[in-house]
């Protein structure tokens, strides 16, 4: 999943709905996992306080986003994330992705240094990469 640029957002996320699939994640999993987000106005103010535009694998637009919260998230804090697309096979198919990738996210994230480093010596230079 790749987080649109500001000149690939405008508009992308029109015609997108929530279709009853979420994903549960902190917001700085999310971060980690896809990059900051699209719109951040975290002050707990607005029905969402955090919001990414995304291409999934598929080349369809994904929206994600916390709703009615009404209150500011703390980066550690577990959110039920709404996902939003042109049509429910979209968004059932961004929760696969984004719950696979947090999965394996996790499960490095509860790695010892010798087991990653074990990894950087198996892996090809390219393809390991650190944000």
């Amino acid at each position: 999943m790749r987080v649109l640029s500001n000149t690939e957002v405008q508009g992308a996320a029109t015609g997108t709905s929530f279709y009853n699939d979420t994903v549960t994640a902190t917001p700085q999993e999310l971060i980690e996992l896809i990059g900051p987000p699209t719109y951040d106005s975290n002050k707990g103010e607005d029905k969402v306080n955090l919001e990414w535009v995304c291409k999934n694998e598929y080349g369809e637009t994904v929206t994600i986003y916390d709703w009615k919260h009404y209150q500011p998230l703390a980066m550690n804090e577990l959110v039920n994330w709404h996902l939003g697309a042109k049509d429910g096979l979209q968004t059932g198919k961004a929760k696969k992705e984004l719950e696979a990738a947090l999965k394996i996210m996790r499960e490095i994230d509860s790695w010892s240094e010798d087991q990653i480093e074990t990894l950087r010596q198996i892996v090809p230079k390219e393809i390991w990469q650190t944000k």
